[in-house]
Order: structure tokens, then C-alpha cells, then sequence
């Protein structure tokens, strides 16, 4: 078991529903601002008065009135809140229109749009900025565009603040609300519900009546409905509504609802259509077209709820879109009736069965579980034809009546301090279930093959950008072969995805692909294959580059200049131009619903379901091929339950309910009857299945595990609720549960803790070295009073070892933890995993809670463990060490969406704010430069923490909005080291040219030209001899034609209104007395040469652009850093980072250890005392 796996933090794909802010109702502020409108068409110019109204659901806005403006500018600005549920609030829209007022006659529409909320949601930050509304006319379509509106529209949860983003151009035809270029026509949208199967009963269940039922349609504020069915749960509706709209348009969601017929209008099951998901617009994109397939519909339990969690049954749709359509006016609906279709004729039948081997149950919520506590499985089934295979037949009915789909309730047990679990004693319980269903797999293979290739890119690209980070090669070209390696790879699973595809086309296979393929699969399938092939050939047109640096020749990418970068410059280029073609990739993972239902993991209290999770087919089906199976087909993973009702939060209107039921650690199988052999191959080594009368279970020998958690500090973030007053870590793993101890008042509280947990475990050393169990970290905070909040949450697999030494315990890394979809801080933390020999144990005792043992040198520790506290070992904790940083504000530059900017400086506690720039430019500097500050940290290789620099806007009333920021993963650059003074004098003095030959005139020391010693200084001057008038002409050489410092070119510039040309100004002035006193001076020696200086001092110039664009000054990088800041987080990709960029901020940062030694005086190479600052010599002001 020695070192089989390196640790790593586990990110879970299902569970992580932590929240249940989709379905619950909450407060919500949409913000419009109405800024201007353009192009708008008048019927009387001459007058042109206007003015904007704005309406959400019942509530109404309107603009003053704005006269005589041909192209009005309104900037005003409306709050609507809102308290609906996520999913409420993305079905409403805005509507807004531009109003022309008439006299003696109601105002003229001069033009209207419509905005979902729901795309507005899925903008970055919720928001869109400075985005031009096209407007229309309904009554007159041939009138097309008739103006442009300009607003910003935003969606915040009550008291949060709205993010500011960035606008580097203010482009009309670029900033549109409708994709660039794109005209909005009338259209026809035909919705033809064809029937609905696996409809619920009423209450009851089995016993309930019979539904009666009809279907509701809305688009765009629009609605329509099928007639009733009555008293079925396989209703055929038949019937085609049709709605005419604009496309495209920015309602892109189509709801449907199945509601009862009994008068209530209940809605009973629901579900939606996307036309983003179901068009395409690229050159060889297609209009929104869908079906006919199966939509899943979802809605509460009979007891409430969650409304997206139980099954309501299957929608068969279809949709097709006409453009342009004038049969009809705009906005109006229709209802007709259309053929019956059959379902042979859509799709053919199969027997699938499911595996679920259920191996811990831990983490319960007893006030949710209760005592007694269970596990269930089931999937969406539809009415089919009778079963032919007697054997599958029987398997059905055995599942069925025996509930093999079900655990049954359990005792759930006590496990202190806090949560619970369920004993499985000696077996695990697999779960099963069988049905039959529509054979939909083709979409699911061809899906799986995508994500399959863009997943193995994706994980090679972070392990090369984590060796290129941490330094972990010997030589860039290391990175350069796995970076071709990654990518030949990815090529060669696009060939089998392009054969395969092609054998799917021409050759048959186990079911009638033309019959089960829809208009849309084969428009999908065209644009994947399309992708593939244009991928493929950007991977493979590849040259040979010659790398200065090594002789072997190593293929790249062909990009211009890209041979003549530094060999990691070169990397960084490489690794985002791939990155690039992964993203191209990943937007042909279509996620529109493939037709087949989720499995739902269940937990029960006493048979009533109490929490579930849901998990997609595709990502468990099984296949021959194993490009094609999905992502989690039988692999072991670990699942969070999600509450249908959280006590905690149930009656509150506080939205941050990250509660969770439990944890689930299980694998999931599904395939065909016929395939299931194959799932005893997916059974985990040392695991043995055994059979009796259908039902299923798995053993395993029994083994003594120890599992090490190496817990030293927190970094919590500043959204985390200032009034903590405890701060501890719960951590959970192996049906166990530990914590540390409580730390007083601290954003970065440290408890230096060692926690063993020791049990007792029926697994086997095979499985634990291949994938170990994951253990669950949390972070709480508690008050005197006893409540706890919940604060974040990770997860971390442990280092497998067999040496029980703490020399090889696994180094501390710092993991994110979060809540929700929110990062809340970084903690260190490391975990081992230890199997202990027998020889070992002393002892075995097995308790009613927890079995543990005692062996030699442990009983004390087990006994006193309330009392005793264990530290980490040495060899793992960080050392801190005491460091100085200087900081030199010079400005900001294109920066154009602040007004009052301030700069702040983070690296671990230490926090360096910079002066607020009151008089704001597009480049400004800052009005005092300087700033020095000592702090503590840990900026070993490590565990060095970023450097973080972020910029603000402080406007009035104290509020902060965050711009931008830039994160310098790797602060070591800036580390500079010090010298002793004595050290500096002595190294200067043991070279041939000695220090007292050097004038010190400036940082920079420079040489004299004769022999003759002269010392000049300020204090010194007027003692000057006369035999030294002599050398005056030398002296003046050196003095006036030296060059200026770097920065002192930075720090007076100077301008002229002329600056188009550059003008020479004489140094000596004509008048007299306009020279400086030293000037006069020298002009009254009998041997003083004018030409000297004449032929010295030159002239000044004067630039028509800054000093820090011009190329010889080499944009002072000597002592300033340019540093990029982004309004998000960077993707890597160049183009698209550049669109996130706000600004450029230009300043000066040194990190350096400090204090140094009693009686030392630490200078910098080039002799400045650092008891100033490292840049003191900088501090001249700045002038922009």
C-alpha cells in the first residue's frame, strides 16, 4: 500500500446541492437603468418627445419626459424586488417601451422589447451592461428595427452589491442584447404536445383516482393550453399550439406544465425547453427544432417540498420554427389539432437493469432521518408493451415485491460528538432495479465520447499547469512533450469518436438509428463531427521547432514568434492555445435532455422520503465500448443528500441554508439485462458479491484502518459573518466524527492539530491503496450561547502508507472550502490513511458507536482524547517568518469605470491600501506614493500565499464596489534579499576598481575619469580649492551628461501643448539672471569653457507621449511592475482575458526579511539603506 495515491481534494459532481435557493422563495432586487435611446423612428422629428416604461409582472416604472431629442438621454434609474423562487423569477420578463405623448390623443408606442429575466440570470455576475435593446413594432413587422435602447439590468439578492463591470468600447453593434448581427423577425413557434405517460394518481398513490388533465404553454408572455383529458395517466393530448414571436428573441425558455383538470389548475408535473440548447447560430447553425422526444417532468411530493425532486412522469413534444411568418399577427396563439403518432415509430424498447452497492451511509442529520433511517433507488418509467423475456419478466417482479430497491429502515446510531450512520454489519446492500424503457443511448455515447475527450485534455492541461507552477520539471521542454503527449491523445479519441460515428451512419446496429435519430440529433451530430474534424486538424498541423535551449526537436504549435520566447514563456503560450481547443470543444457537449429520466438516490425515515439526490443516466450507462460509457459507471462515489424540507431554515426567509442530510459513498451500474455479467467486473478488488434469491450483497474481510488528520490553519474570507466568536473544524470520514478545538476571535485561526481516527472496517487493502474513502472537513463557528453556523466544507482523499512514521506524513496544502457555489477561505490540511498490522494491535474492542482498539503507546491518547491535544509533528509545521514589504503607488492606466479608484494590497493578513485618486483620468497616479509595512508569514515554496491586488471605487456613504483585481500566484518573485552594509563595502573593496573611486552621487555609482581624489557633495562644495577649478570641466562632464535614473525619468515627465513635434530648449538661458546661482559661478572663471557645457547639458526634450512609453526608458521595468487587472476570474486564454481586463495598475512592490540583526545596517545592492525603504530613492513626485 506505500504511496499508491497522492493526496488530493475530491471534487464532488453530485450532492453538492447544499442550498436549496432554486426552488425556495427569497428577496429579490432587479435594477434597471434606462440610459439612452438612438435611432429611434419618429413620426413627428421636429418635436421628438419621449419617454420609457418599464414593466415586471404588475409593477410599472416610467422615465420623465424627455423634449425635443431626436436621441434622448433618460439615465434613470428603477428597483423592483421581488419575492419569488430562482426559477419564478427567471420566467418573468421585462418589458419595455419607448413612448412618443401626443396632444388630445394617447402616446404613440414608438418601439418595445422584451427581456427574460432568465437571461439576464445567466449573464456573469447576473447583469448585463451598457447593452443595446433592439426595438420593434408588433402591429407593423415590415417596419423591422425601428431603434435601440440602451440599459443596464440586474438581478441581486436583497443587500448584496452589484459588481461593477467593465466597458473598454462603447459599441452599439457589438453591445446588442440579441447575438451580433442578427435581425429580429417574426416567427412562428409550433409546441405540439402529442401525450403525456407515467402521469402520478392523486393522493393515495396506488389508491388515488385517476388524473384528469391538460396541458399550459407560456413563451414570452404568451400562454395556451390543450383541452382536457379526462381521468388517465397516459393522457394523448394530440394538439399543436403555435405562437407567434420575434426571433430571435430574449425569452429563451418555453414552459410547459401538465396541470389537473379539476377546476385548481394544479400544476402537477412541469418542465421546460431552451432554445439556446435546441439552435445553433454559427454559419451552419439551424433554427430552434426539438423532437418528437421525451421530456421528464418533475414537481413536489404528495407532503411538499422540494418541487424538483419527485418523478411526475414523461412529456412526448415537438417543436419546429418558422422564419419569417406573416400568416399570423404578432403575439397571438392558436390551438389545433394534429395526427396521433406512435410510439414504435419513435423509438424501440429494451430491458435495463441498475446496480447500486451502497458501501457507508454516514454524516445523518438525525433531526431529518430520524431513528430509524433507509436507502432507495428508482428511475421514471413508462407504460410499455408487454415484457418478452420471461427471465427479465420474473427479475422485475422479484425486485418489485421484495423491495430489493430499498434498504429497508435501519438503526440509525449515535456517532459523538455529532451526526449518525447506519451499521451494515458484515455485508453491504446493492441495490437494485429493472424496467423497461425507450432505448435512448445513442445520444448519451455520443455525448459521453465529447466530455470523455475534452475531460482527459482537460485533466492533462492542469497537471502540466500545476508542474509549471510549483517548478516541478527539470527543463521546460518536460512540459513541452506532456503537452504534446496531452494532445496527441486527444487526437487519437477524436479519430475512434469519428469512426465510430461514421460505423453509426452506414452500419446497423443493435436498434433502427434512422428511426430513433430526430432532426435535431442529426443537425447535433453534424456540428460535432464538423468540430471534431476542424480540431483535428489544428492538433495535427504541427512543425518542428528547434528550442534554443536543447537540441532535440520537439513538436509545437505553428505560431509566429513563438520560437523566439523563453522556453516558459513559450509553455504559458502553448498551454492557452490549447486550453482554447478544449473550450472549443466543450461547447459541443449539447445539454439538452437526452429523453431518459435520472435515478434518484432516496433517503427514508420510516419509508417517507426524506432526502434525495438526483444523477443523470449518461453519466452511469454502461457500454462495449468504453469511449462511450459514462463518467461514473461503476466508480465508486461519494453523494450528499439534499433535504426536501430543512428543519433549521423551514420557517425563515434567509436563504443560505446549506444544510445536508448525509453522506452516501456508493457505485452505480446501469446497462442492458443482457450486458449483466459486465457489472461484476465494476465490483472493487477484495469485494466478493453474493446471491441469494435475487437479492444481492457484498463482503469483504475485515481490516484495521487508522486514518491521520493533519489540521493547522484557516484563511476565511471577509464575506463570512463578522460576529463568529469559535471557530473549529468537524471532520467526518470512515463513520466516525472528530473535531478540534475552539479558536477565539480570527479570520486565520491556527490549531496546529493532530486527529487520529481509528475503525474497524470490512473492506480491502486493494481497494483503500486505489481509492481510499473521502473524509468530509468542515468549518463551524459557534457562540457563547451554543448556536452554530455553518461556514464551508471540503473534501480530501488520504495519503495510502504503510509507514507509521510521522517523517512520511504528507505535506499540508491548502484546499478551498465552500458554501454552495460560494468560496468561503483555504484551509491547510493534510490526511493519511493507515492500515494497521496485527501485530500491532494490542487489543481489539468493538463499542456500540464505535469499534476502536488500543495498541502499544495509543490507550492513553484514545482515553484522554477531551483532554489531551495533539500537535502536528515538526517536520509539517509551516514556519513563519517576520518580512517588510514596500510599496510604491505610481497610477493607473486605462482605467474608465471608476471614479474615485483605490488600490488594495493582499498577501496573507496583511492588508496595504493606497490613497483614494479624487481628480480620476483614464491615467492617473496616485497622490502619495510610499507605503511600508511589516507582517509575518509563510512564504516558503510550499505554502506561500498569493498576492492579491484588487481595485475599488469608494463612492459616498462608505460603499465599495469591486472593479477588478489580479492575483500573482507566486509572491517569491518579488522576495529580494539584503546585505550587511560591511558585507557590501568589502565585497566593493576587494574588486580592482575600489568604492572610494566612485562618486555618491545617485543609487547608480559612477567612476571617475583622473587620478586626482575629489570629493563632492552638497556640504562639501564651498570648500572646494582652487587648484581643483582645474578639473571643473571633467567635473562637469560627469555631472551633466550622465544619464538621468530610470526613475527619475518616471517621475517628471514633461509635456507641452504642442505634441506633435519635439522641441529643443537651451539648458543656459540668455539672460543672466535666469541662470542658477552654480551656472553664474562657473561662467565667472577665467578658465571655465562655455563649450563644455554647451557640448554636455545638450538641450532637454520634451515628448509628445509619456516617458514610460518610450522605448529607451524600457517602461521603467527595472523598479515598476505592470500589473494587468481583470473584472473576473482569468481563463488562461489570451482573447478571452483580454475582455475581462479593466485597467493596468503600475507600482513598485519589494518583500524582504526584516528586522535584521542588532547593530546591522542592511542596505540593497546598490547601497540604500533599507531602514528608509527598499525604494526611498523613488520617493521624487509624480507628475502625470
Amino acid at each position: 500500500m506505500r504511496n499508491v495515491t497522492r493526496q488530493k481534494p475530491v471534487q464532488l459532481h453530485y450532492g453538492t446541492n447544499e442550498t436549496n435557493t432554486e426552488t425556495a422563495r427569497q428577496y429579490f432586487q432587479v435594477t434597471v437603468n434606462v440610459l439612452e435611446a438612438r435611432k429611434l423612428s419618429w413620426t413627428n422629428p421636429h418635436s421628438a418627445n419621449s419617454y420609457v416604461i418599464v414593466v415586471i409582472g404588475k409593477k410599472k416604472q416610467r422615465t420623465g419626459v424627455r423634449k425635443h431629442m431626436l436621441e434622448p438621454f433618460y439615465k434613470e434609474y428603477f428597483l423592483f424586488e421581488l419575492y419569488e423562487s430562482i426559477k419564478n423569477v427567471q420566467e418573468q420578463s421585462i418589458w419595455l417601451a419607448v413612448m412618443e405623448p401626443r396632444c388630445c390623443a394617447p402616446p404613440r408606442m414608438v418601439g418595445e422589447a422584451n427581456i427574460d429575466l432568465g437571461t439576464v440570470w445567466k449573464q456573469p455576475h447576473h447583469q448585463v451592461f451598457h447593452k443595446w435593446a433592439q426595438l420593434s413594432v408588433p402591429r407593423d413587422p415590415a417596419a423591422g428595427v425601428v431603434g435601440f435602447l440602451k440599459v443596464d439590468i440586474s438581478i441581486v439578492f436583497r443587500g448584496d452589491v452589484r459588481m461593477m463591470p467593465v466597458m473598454n468600447e462603447d459599441n452599439m453593434e457589438e453591445n446588442l442584447l440579441l447575438p451580433s448581427g442578427s435581425e429580429q423577425q417574426r416567427a412562428n413557434y409550433m409546441i405540439t404536445i402529442h401525450g403525456a405517460f407515467g402521469m402520478p394518481r392523486g393522493a393515495g398513490e396506488k389508491h388515488g383516482k385517476l388524473p384528469s388533465t391538460f396541458a399550459r404553454v407560456t413563451f414570452c408572455g404568451l400562454m395556451a393550453k390543450t383541452a382536457v383529458q379526462p381521468r388517465t395517466c397516459n393522457p394523448m393530448y394530440n394538439e399543436q399550439i403555435s405562437m407567434v414571436e420575434m426571433f430571435p428573441n430574449m425569452t429563451h425558455l418555453i414552459n410547459i406544465d401538465v396541470c389537473s383538470g379539476d377546476g385548481m389548475s394544479r400544476v402537477l408535473g412541469s418542465t421546460r425547453l431552451s432554445l439556446e440548447e435546441i439552435s445553433h447560430d454559427g454559419e451552419n447553425g439551424f433554427l430552434p427544432t426539438f423532437g418528437p422526444s421525451l421530456l421528464q417532468m418533475y414537481g413536489p411530493g404528495n407532503q411538499g417540498g422540494d418541487p424538483g425532486a419527485c418523478y411526475k412522469g414523461s412529456l412526448l413534444v415537438t417543436l419546429k420554427t418558422e422564419v419569417p411568418y406573416y400568416q399570423q399577427a404578432i403575439r397571438s396563439t392558436s390551438v389545433e389539432p394534429v395526427a396521433p403518432i406512435k410510439n414504435d415509430c419513435l423509438w424501440t424498447w429494451e430491458d435495463f437493469c441498475i446496480f447500486c452497492p451502497i458501501l457507508e451511509v454516514s454524516m445523518l442529520d438525525r433531526a431529518i432521518v430520524g431513528k430509524l433511517c433507509g436507502v432507495a433507488i428508482t428511475i421514471g418509467q413508462i407504460a410499455s408493451d408487454d415484457i418478452e423475456d420471461e427471465e427479465f419478466l420474473s427479475m422485475v417482479h422479484e425486485i418489485s415485491s421484495r423491495k430489493l430497491h430499498y434498504t429497508g429502515s435501519i438503526d440509525v446510531l449515535k456517532c459523538r460528538p455529532a451526526y449518525g450512520y447506519l451499521d451494515f454489519t458484515n455485508s453491504y446492500p446493492v441495490l437494485q432495479q429493472a424496467t423497461r424503457l425507450p432505448d435512448l443511448r445513442f445520444r448519451m455515447f455520443r455525448n459521453n465520447m465529447v466530455h470523455g475527450i475534452v475531460t482527459d485534455l482537460e485533466v492533462a492541461l492542469e497537471d502540466i499547469e500545476r508542474r509549471l507552477k510549483n517548478s516541478d520539471y527539470s527543463t521546460p521542454n518536460d512540459l513541452i512533450i506532456a503537452l504534446n503527449k496531452a494532445l496527441d491523445d486527444a487526437a487519437d479519441n477524436i479519430v475512434k469518436y469519428l469512426d465510430i460515428i461514421q460505423d453509426h451512419i452506414h452500419a446497423s446496429s443493435s436498434y433502427d438509428l434512422n428511426r430513433t435519430c430526430t432532426e435535431l440529433d442529426q443537425k447535433q451530430m453534424a456540428l460535432q463531427k464538423e468540430e471534431m474534424e476542424k480540431v483535428y486538424r489544428q492538433i495535427t498541423c504541427r512543425n518542428i521547432c528547434e528550442f534554443t535551449d536543447n537540441d532535440d526537436n520537439l513538436n509545437t504549435f505553428k505560431y509566429k514568434r513563438i520560437c523566439s520566447l523563453s522556453p516558459r514563456k513559450r509553455v504559458k503560450v502553448l498551454l492557452s492555445r490549447t486550453k482554447s481547443l478544449a473550450q472549443d470543444l466543450k461547447r459541443f457537449i449539447f445539454k439538452v435532455s437526452d429523453g431518459s429520466a435520472d435515478i434518484v438516490v432516496w433517503l427514508l425515515n420510516g419509508g417517507s422520503r426524506v432526502a434525495y439526490t438526483k444523477i443523470p443516466a449518461s453519466d452511469i450507462i454502461f457500454s462495449d465500448i468504453p469511449k462511450q460509457r459514462g463518467r461514473f459507471c461503476g466508480r465508486l462515489q461519494t453523494i450528499y443528500m439534499k433535504p426536501l424540507k430543512c428543519p433549521k431554515h423551514s420557517n425563515s426567509l434567509n436563504t443560505s441554508c446549506f444544510c445536508s442530510a448525509g453522506k452516501i459513498e456508493l457505485l452505480l451500474w446501469m446497462g442492458l439485462y443482457k450486458q449483466i455479467s459486465a457489472f461484476e467486473t465494476y465490483v472493487p478488488t477484495g469485494y466478493k458479491i453474493k446471491v441469494k434469491e435475487n437479492e444481492m450483497c457484498l463482503k469483504a474481510t475485515t481490516v484495521m484502518l487508522e486514518c491521520r488528520l493533519f489540521v493547522y490553519q484557516a484563511k476565511l474570507s471577509s464575506c463570512v459573518d463578522n460576529m463568529f466568536t469559535h471557530t473549529f473544524v468537524r471532520i467526518s470520514v470512515m463513520n466516525a466524527v472528530k473535531e478540534t478545538k475552539l479558536m477565539q476571535k480570527s479570520l486565520a485561526p491556527v490549531w496546529n492539530q493532530l486527529l487520529k481516527i481509528y475503525r474497524m472496517m470490512f473492506t480491502s487493502p486493494e481497494r483503500m491503496a486505489s481509492n481510499p474513502t473521502v473524509a468530509t472537513v468542515e468549518v463551524y463557528d459557534t457562540d457563547d450561547s451554543g448556536n452554530v453556523d455553518f461556514i464551508g466544507r471540503c473534501d480530501i482523499q488520504p495519503v495510502v502508507d504503510d509507514r507509521h512514521d510521522y517523517e512520511h506524513a504528507p505535506k499540508l496544502q491548502w484546499l478551498d472550502i465552500h458554501r454552495g457555489s460560494e468560496c468561503t477561505g483555504q484551509l491547510l490540511i493534510s490526511a493519511q490513511l493507515l492500515q494497521v498490522p496485527e501485530t500491532l494491535m494490542k487489543s481489539t474492542t468493538y463499542g456500540p458507536v464505535e469499534e476502536t482498539y488500543y495498541m502499544s503507546g495509543t490507550k492513553d491518547i484514545i482515553t484522554q482524547d477531551s483532554e489531551h491535544l495533539e500537535p502536528i509533528p515538526n517536520n509539517l509545521v509551516p514556519h513563519s517568518s517576520t518580512y517588510k514589504v514596500d510599496v510604491y503607488w505610481w497610477g493607473l492606466r486605462d482605467v474608465n469605470v471608476t471614479r474615485k479608484p483605490c488600490v488594495v494590497l493582499q498577501i496573507d493578513e496583511l492588508t496595504i491600501k493606497s490613497d483614494i485618486i479624487i481628480n480620476k483620468k483614464s491615467n492617473v497616479n496616485f497622490p502619495n506614493g510610499r507605503t511600508s509595512l511589516k507582517f509575518e508569514a509563510i512564504l516558503s515554496d510550499s505554502y506561500r500565499p498569493p498576492l492579491t491586488i484588487k481595485l475599488c471605487d469608494h463612492s459616498t456613504f462608505g460603499r465599495t464596489l469591486f472593479l477588478g483585481t489580479n492575483v500573482v500566484k507566486n509572491p517569491y518573485k518579488y522576495l529580494v534579499k539584503w546585505l550587511p552594509e560591511s558585507q557590501r563595502d568589502s565585497s566593493l573593496r576587494s574588486i580592482s576598481i575600489t568604492s572610494s573611486n566612485f562618486f555618491p552621487i545617485t543609487p547608480i555609482l559612477y567612476l571617475k575619469t583622473n587620478k586626482t581624489s575629489v570629493k563632492v557633495s552638497n556640504q562639501s562644495l564651498n570648500s572646494i580649492k582652487k587648484n581643483s577649478f582645474k578639473n571643473v570641466s571633467n567635473w562637469r562632464r560627469i555631472f551633466c551628461s550622465k544619464e538621468p535614473d530610470e526613475e527619475e525619468r518616471a517621475l517628471l515627465p514633461i509635456f507641452t501643448k504642442d505634441r506633435e513635434k519635439t522641441k529643443p530648449v537651451d539648458a543656459v538661458a540668455k539672460n543672466g539672471e535666469d541662470k542658477d546661482w552654480w551656472m553664474r559661478y562657473y561662467c565667472s572663471q577665467k578658465n571655465y569653457d562655455v563649450n563644455d557645457c554647451e557640448g554636455t547639458s545638450g538641450a532637454i526634450t520634451i515628448y509628445n507621449i509619456e516617458l514610460e512609453a518610450q522605448p529607451e526608458f524600457s517602461k521603467f521595468k527595472d523598479w515598476c511592475s505592470t500589473l494587468k487587472l481583470y473584472n473576473g476570474k482569468k481563463t488562461g486564454i489570451p482573447e478571452k482575458d483580454e475582455q475581462l481586463r479593466c485597467g493596468y495598475l503600475k507600482a513598485g512592490i519589494v518583500i524582504y526579511k526584516w528586522p535584521p540583526a542588532s547593530k546591522t545596517i542592511a542596505v540593497s545592492p546598490q547601497g540604500v539603506d533599507l531602514a528608509k525603504g527598499y525604494l526611498y530613492k523613488c520617493m521624487t513626485a509624480l507628475v502625470a
